[in-house]
């Protein structure tokens, strides 16, 4: 009975109603940085388009609205058709995850339809599963998704082609690497109503390891499946095949050679660009594809001599028809045609292009025969900058609709008559507005002085860096303002400081050969030093990737980035050190070869740390000021494999701590989770590695975490993770041999179920600085917040917040009540909920709690 009338009394409450604890001087809560929340760009790429014979179509791509990056797996959608065009509903999130590879669609002439994608790992560049949905015609899912292939048998999985035929039949194809170094193609059938029929089966083992690799698969009605193949060959050019299966058996028929390339290094290039297939009805295939030949002119630097569009028509048995002809505009005929995939019709087939000169979308038909149409249609311009273009066909009518996504991150369309009339005026195929915020840095000045950047796309879609400046008692300092803006996408933001008088950001721009740029800030209030300036300007040092920086005291600083060897294809780390006055001295050096990227921690002589990834291993050496390795390298990490580059953060001891994520399960128990470990300034370690993190697989990380070095020696590592659904910023105190000082501590207030990610911290004495993308405003867009913590209160409980969300209220008498009699979830510090310091968790401090906030009762006492 008194459990009933307690519960009541809670149900009586305002949910408004709460109570905070003082904080000391030195902390802050979290707020909004970004001043915008107006609609702007977001990201829609990638459209895949599927049809019907009667001119229905479903439209899938990858969609940024709800604060991914666009470019950083974002999340699948689609929207579904009628024949004329109009839409079906509105747009549909096909997934509650983010996807790493697709999605991609197929569509019966029934209207089913079923979407094929790869999910997004939490972490950077790794994806998880394969999944296939099946949809109605009217756009309802059917059953439970599949798991067509699991992200755990390969390294990882990407790349996916899905066809599906009048029976319900499907073949789904996707590229794998595989956990012994090679890589090959793999196949799976599946079944509309059933799922799942047989295992993934490997179709074409790939002997020389290349990125781009590329599968298409159809399916028709008598079961037949066609596999088209692009994958490099042992002369380092590129092979364009097609083979045949029968389903349900994986019988595989002897590849027929379409069409290779070559690649002598130093001479000429070719590459292969596959266009697609399509299977007729009565069992013809029309392949295309593109072939561009470059010719070398020095180290490192090609020229194009040709750019070709080809086709080639086979029999069901893969018998030629036609051969290799070129496909050439009479009307331009120095302007190549970028093909979109053939679509069948009922007197041939349909190809599709985009003139390179003037940017216009034509098309024309291939008979039974072989025998080409001209060329028709009234032309209509498109971006020149447009590109994944897909359209479908009306095989009675011949009407089309065309596909493709702009510069300005938006999926358009627009319908032609067979006769080349525009028949349906240019729109765009999503329904969202929004902006977005990515990447935040922190830095600190000595009088406390806080700056905050950010890749902002308020105004770009390819982004533009942003900055906000705080004193020290955190009240801002005039707007957001723009760092940079170029029509160049932005990614790799760092932000580095003394921790006096100096910051430096260093960003990495996605030029046709990768830029590297940076910005100089000074003391006071970290006021802008010139303009961004672009570092690695060698043309030859191309392919610039990874940036990092580190600041002396005196100011002067050190740049580090992976770019290609001049006149090599071998990649390397380079180191460069500048003055005070940013000004270069000496030449660019190689720090390395064997990695992806370096990280650098400064010491106080000047002196740096590197550390890198090196075949599973996370590894570390020390240089003196003058960049002379000191000592031999060292290895960091033991059994526990890095996802990506380590943090790091040298102490007021010369000791250094070294945080990263890993992956993986080994006898003693699951790797998943951030580690750490430190060493002394002789590179020898204080303790082993540790977890820092429980086991949790829902833990996030794009850059993964963070760390810096305290007043007292210890190391702080944020991260974000997720105890529930979703994922959280978060705080722990290590000391340099390993040890937890305090408890795990939630770093974002609120307790929305949307994600907080992607995390940056700066110290400053006893000042922490915390910045992270929030998306808590559900407006779909990702905030930049920062809040400020004092560094001894840190990781300390309060006492009475059972749901560690920073506030004592209506939210933790609710969390006692289902934790204690609804099997609810453990408060994560069981002292916090001992209000009445008894030594048990019960009933009587719930009562403690309503008593304190609503009668007037004494304050929580723990022990």
């Amino acid at each position: 009975m008194r459990l009933c009338k307690l519960i009541l009394a809670v149900s009586s409450i305002l949910v408004s109603a709460f109570a905070a604890i003082p904080a000391s001087a030195l902390e802050l809560p979290d707020f909004q940085v970004n001043e915008e929340n107006y609609p702007a760009i977001f990201n829609q790429m990638a459209p895949i388009v599927a049809s019907t014979p009667d001119g229905r179509f479903v439209i899938c791509w990858q969609d940024g609205r709800e604060g991914s990056s666009g470019y950083n797996y974002p999340y699948p959608y689609f929207q579904l058709f009628s024949s004329t065009g109009t839409r079906i509903g509105g747009n549909v999130k096909a997934d509650i995850k983010l996807v790493g590879s697709g999605p991609v669609a197929a569509m019966n002439s029934l209207g089913e339809f079923v979407i094929a994608f790869v999910r997004a790992g939490r972490e950077s560049y790794t994806y998880a599963n394969l999944i296939v949905k099946r949809y109605d015609a009217s756009g309802q899912q059917v059953g439970p998704e599949i798991t067509a292939a699991l992200a755990s048998d390969y390294y990882y999985i990407a790349n996916p082609s899905i066809s599906i035929n009048d029976n319900g039949h499907m073949a789904l194809s996707f590229y794998a690497a595989l956990k012994d170094g090679g890589q090959a193609f793999f196949v799976q059938y599946l079944d509309y109503n059933s799922g799942l029929v047989g295992g993934n089966t490997m179709i074409e083992p790939i002997v020389v390891n290349s990125g781009g690799q590329t599968m298409q698969t159809v399916i028709d009605n008598q079961d037949r499946v066609f596999l088209s193949s692009v994958f490099q060959n042992l002369s380092y050019g590129y092979t364009q095949a097609i083979k045949s299966l029968n389903y349900p058996l994986y019988q595989i028929s002897p590849a027929v050679i379409i069409d290779s390339s070559i690649r002598i290094e130093g001479e000429i290039m070719q590459d292969i660009i596959p266009g697609g297939i399509a299977v007729h009805p009565d069992g013809k295939i029309l392949t295309v594809w593109r072939i561009l030949t470059y010719e070398s002119t020095g180290p490192d630097s090609w020229q194009s001599l040709t750019d070709s569009t080809y086709m080639m028509m086979l029999e069901g048995n893969l018998n030629i028809i036609t051969p290799k002809s070129a496909l050439i505009d009479p009307f331009l005929i120095d302007s190549p045609v970028f093909m979109a995939s053939p679509v069948a019709r009922n007197d041939g087939f349909e190809l599709a292009g985009l003139l390179s000169s003037p940017q216009e979308i034509v098309r024309r038909k291939v008979l039974l025969d072989g025998t080409l149409s001209d060329w028709r249609g009234t032309y209509f311009s498109i971006s020149s900058d447009s590109y994944r273009r897909s359209f479908q066909v009306n095989p009675v009518s011949g009407a089309a609709l065309f596909f493709w996504h702009t510069s300005t991150g938006d999926i358009e369309m627009e319908g032609m008559a067979d006769n080349g009339a525009i028949i349906q005026d240019r729109q765009k195929v999503h329904d969202d507005v929004g902006a977005e915020q990515t990447w935040p840095s922190v830095a600190i000045d000595k009088d406390g002085s806080k700056l905050v950047l950010w890749i902002d796309y308020r105004e770009t879609l390819r982004g533009s860096i942003f900055a906000q400046r705080y004193d020290a008692a955190g009240n801002v300092i005039g707007s957001n303002w723009r760092i940079r803006t170029s029509g160049y996408s932005k990614s790799g933001l760092r932000l580095a400081s003394n921790g006096s008088d100096r910051a430096v950001a260093v960003w990495h721009e996605a030029t046709p050969y990768p830029e590297l740029w940076a910005q100089i800030f000074d003391y006071p209030s970290f006021t802008p030093i010139g303009e961004p300036f672009r570092y690695c300007t060698n043309p030859y040092l191309n392919i610039q990737a990874n940036p990092d920086v580190g600041i002396r005291a005196d100011k002067s600083f050190v740049l580090t980035w992976r770019s290609r060897i001049p006149g090599d294809t071998v990649y390397a780390d380079y180191i460069a050190g500048y003055s005070s006055a940013g000004i270069i001295e000496g030449s660019p050096q190689i720090a390395g070869t064997m990695t992806s990227g370096v990280r650098i921690a400064m010491t106080a002589d000047g002196g740096y740390y590197l550390g890198w990834m090196e075949r599973g291993d996370i590894k570390s050496q020390l240089y003196d000021a003058a960049g002379v390795p000191q000592g031999s390298t060292f290895v960091v990490s033991d059994r526990e494999r890095p996802l990506v580059l380590p943090e790091m953060a040298v102490n007021s001891a010369g000791q250094i701590g070294f945080a990263w994520h890993c992956w993986g399960v080994y006898s003693g128990g699951y790797l998943d989770g951030i580690w750490f470990r430190g060493f002394d300034p002789n590179g020898q370690p204080l303790g082993s590695a540790v977890k820092v993190t429980a086991f949790d697989p829902h833990a996030s990380f794009d850059r993964p975490c963070g760390i810096a070095a305290g007043p007292d020696g210890n190391f702080t590592l944020i991260w974000a993770d997720s105890l529930a659904a979703d994922l959280d910023i978060w705080a722990q105190r290590v000391t340099p041999a390993g040890q937890t000082s305090g408890y795990r501590q939630k770093i974002n207030s609120d307790m929305t179920e949307y994600n907080q990610e992607h995390g940056a911290i700066a110290v400053r004495g006893g000042e922490i600085s915390v910045v992270w993308e929030d998306l808590r405003s559900g407006l779909g867009n990702a905030d930049i917040y920062l809040r400020t913590l004092d560094w001894n209160s840190l990781g300390s409980y309060m006492c009475g917040d059972v749901n560690d969300n920073g506030i004592i209220n209506i939210l933790d008498i609710s969390y006692m009540i289902m934790y204690l009699y609804r099997s609810g979830t453990p408060p994560l510090h069981p002292e916090a909920a001992d209000a009445n310091a008894d030594g048990a968790t019960n009933i009587l401090d719930v009562s403690r709690l309503i008593n304190y906030l609503y009668h007037g009762g004494g304050a929580p006492t723990c022990n």
